[in-house]
Order: C-alpha cells, then structure tokens, then sequence
C-alpha cells in the first residue's frame, strides 16, 4: 500500500491521519538519503513533522538493519509518541512487512484501547522448509498467527491473499479491499506526439522498441529475468531497448553481492550498455510509461501489484510472470494482460509475441485499460478504507 496516495482522499472524507515512520533501511536508501545529514543523527530521533496533503508524518531515526531489534525499538517510540499525547489516535493501521516482530506494540495498543487495522499486501513465502529449519519455520508460522489474530481487521486486495492467512489459522476479519489506481495521474497518451514527447523529455531514443519494468532491484522482483530476455531477444530486435525503474538493493546489501555481480555481468554484455537504462528510483514513472511500449513484471511473490494496475492504467499491454500470490482479480489473463512462467525463456517469448504485433499490443492495452477504469479506481478503496476505520471505531466504542 502506497499510503501517500491515500492521504488527500481520507482528509476529504473528514478521517483525521497522522502517519508514524522509520527512516529507510540501508538497502533502501536513495542517494539522497547517502547523503543526508540525518543519519549522523542518534537512533531514536524524532524529527519534526513533514506535511503532505495535510497530514502530518512523524519520522523516527532507526537502525539501518532490517532486524527484530529494529521493529521492537519502533514499536517502543510509537507509544513514547502516543503517551506523551502528541498524537491520540482512535484506530491505528499497521504496514509493517515483519508482524510477527510487532506483537509487543500490539499488546501495547489494545491495552490503550486502541483499534488495530493491519494490511497484509504480499504474499508470504511457500511454507518449505528443509528438516534442519523445520522447528524453526514451525516457531515463525505460529507467531505470525498470533501477530495477525491481534488485530481486529486485516485488508488484503484479492482472495487468494485471505485464502493463505485462512490457511495459517488467522480468525480475524479479514476485508477484501482492491487496490485502487489514480486514473488522473496514470493515464495513456492521446496522440502519438505526446508519446514522442515524454521519449524527448526523459532523453529516449524516439525510434526504439522500449520496454519497462519497475521495482526495487533485488531477487524477488526478478529484473535479472527481464535483462536475461532481453540478451535473447537482443539481436532480433536490434532497436530493442530497457529502461527499469527502482533502488538497487544489490548495490547496498553485503548478502546480495553476488546477485549484484549477475547484475552487472548482465548489464555489461554486448549492446546492454547503450540499450539497457537502469534509472534507479524516479518520480516520473507515469511519463516512463507513456513513452513505453510494453510493461514486463517479473515478480516471485505479490499480493496485487500497483505497478502492474498502474501500467495497465497507461494502456501498456503487459506481461506478467506467474508468482505467489496471483490472483484472476488482476484481470482475465491472455486478455487483459499476458500470463506466462517465471523464466527468462518463457518472459522472452511472451515478449516476442507482443512486439511481433501492433494489433494485439493494441487490443491488449485497450483491454487492461477499460479492466482499470471499470474495477480500479481510487476513491472507491479509500471509500472502503474508511468505512473499515469508522467501523473498527464504532466497535470500541470511539465513535
């Protein structure tokens, strides 16, 4: 969940929201961030509030590990802020992507009488574990249940989503809330100048077949698969070129160094460094769409991808991999996008079909923009958000 999309809508729909974050984890820097003066500052600052949209966001200097002693220090400085009264919410809605580390800071909020609102946005792993793990995984899947049936509603975007948290034993309500895209922000070009024009302002070959993808660098997200596709179609394709859209976690993360070496190797062979364009992170995702061709998201594990919703959107015809977690709420495949398996032989292929017809890039485009514009818009999640808050309130008695 992107919550800063959310911010505006909530206001407007008279909630009062006050968010509480941590500062990026080194893998997520930006080099912004590398060269900021705030991480010369002690861990458990608390930096003066930043407003956006209106709302006020309450940074906390953390540790640059992702770890349990990180989440559990969080945890204490949210109630530092909460009993100092400097924010006294009715409902608090947890993001966290580790709960089962959180589960100190839940018991915490209940006893305040807090109501706990949890979004569960992408799939866990697939319960495998080899025997000398097994006691191990056994211990994490019991605290992740525990963690989960702490609060009083979980909102997750598809069904398969609710079907893997009914499967660890989670009671809890569970609201099926789709993600919602900004169809303002995230729209086609209209003419075929406008699409030259967004290649002229981002530096873009006008000429070239241009692919995109988007999302953090690392293995889940499978940009490797994406750039193994393009070796196989490079020579076919001669005016092929990638742009990719996110942080590279490999070049920051010492246990990803050697997926960071497969990267480079990559991105160093034959033609990749005049055709390939890793952009790191970038705010103009909405003009890289329109300058694009054809989206490829070659994700392991999701719950329902904003980048995917946000491509369709755009009228990109998009190829997606299976992954964990995918869900025929997406669209109906072969139809409204194209569905292939995680590799690069089979990403390569489905790209292919794709360039190798106008027609069906078009038909497909068409197809997943009327699937947005009909399922997907914005203001009917915040709508189903809020009526979540109102609700949980009502229950303890808030409201």
């Amino acid at each position: 969940m992107r919550i800063n999309r959310y911010l505006k809508g909530f206001t407007e729909r008279g909630v009062h929201v006050e968010v509480i974050a941590g500062t990026p984890t080194l893998g997520k820097l930006t080099e912004h961030d590398t060269d900021s003066e705030w991480r010369s500052l002690p861990i458990g600052h608390i930096f003066p509030p930043e407003m956006v949209d209106n709302v006020p966001i309450h940074r906390i200097r953390l540790g640059d590990n992702m770890d349990k002693e990180r989440i559990v220090f969080f945890g204490e400085k949210i109630i530092e802020l909460l009993d100092s009264g400097l924010i006294v919410p009715h409902v608090v809605h947890s993001l966290s992507t580790k709960p089962n580390f959180t589960i100190p800071l839940l018991k915490a909020l209940k006893a305040r009488g807090k109501g706990l609102v949890f979004t569960y946005a992408i799939a866990h792993k697939a319960p495998i574990w080899p025997p000398q793990k097994l006691v191990k995984g056994l211990v994490k899947r019991y605290f992740l249940k525990h963690a989960y049936n702490h609060f009083d509603v979980i909102i997750v975007a598809t069904h398969a989503l609710k079907t893997m948290l009914r499967s660890l034993g989670v009671s809890t309500e569970i609201a099926i809330i789709p993600n919602g895209v900004n169809i303002e922000r995230y729209r086609p070009p209209q003419t075929p100048d406008e699409k030259l024009e967004a290649r002229r302002d981002l530096g873009l070959p006008l000429d070239c077949q241009l692919v995109c993808g988007v999302g953090t660098v690392y293995p889940r997200k499978g940009c490797d698969l994406l750039l193994e596709a393009w070796h196989k179609l490079a020579d076919k394709y001669p005016n092929l070129h990638v742009v990719w859209l996110g942080r590279r976690r490999d070049l920051f993360v010492p246990e990803l160094a050697a997926y960071g070496r497969k990267m480079e190797t990559l991105l160093n062979r034959g033609d990749a460094p005049a055709r390939i364009h890793m952009l790191g992170h970038s705010d103009k995702v909405p003009t890289y769409l329109k300058a694009s061709d054809i989206f490829a998201f070659p994700s392991e594990r999701e719950g329902m991808p904003n980048a995917v919703l946000e491509a369709m959107a755009t009228g990109l015809p998009t190829v997606m991999t299976y992954y964990r977690g995918y869900s025929e709420e997406m669209g109906r495949k072969d139809h409204d996008y194209v569905l292939t398996d995680r590799d690069s032989d089979s990403l390569a292929n489905a790209i292919d079909l794709l360039l190798s017809s106008e027609s069906m890039r078009a038909e497909v485009g068409k197809n997943a923009l009327d699937f947005i514009r009909r399922t997907m818009p914005l203001s009917q999640s915040i709508d189903r958000h809020v009526d979540v808050y109102r609700s949980v309130a009502r229950t303890k008695g808030l409201m």
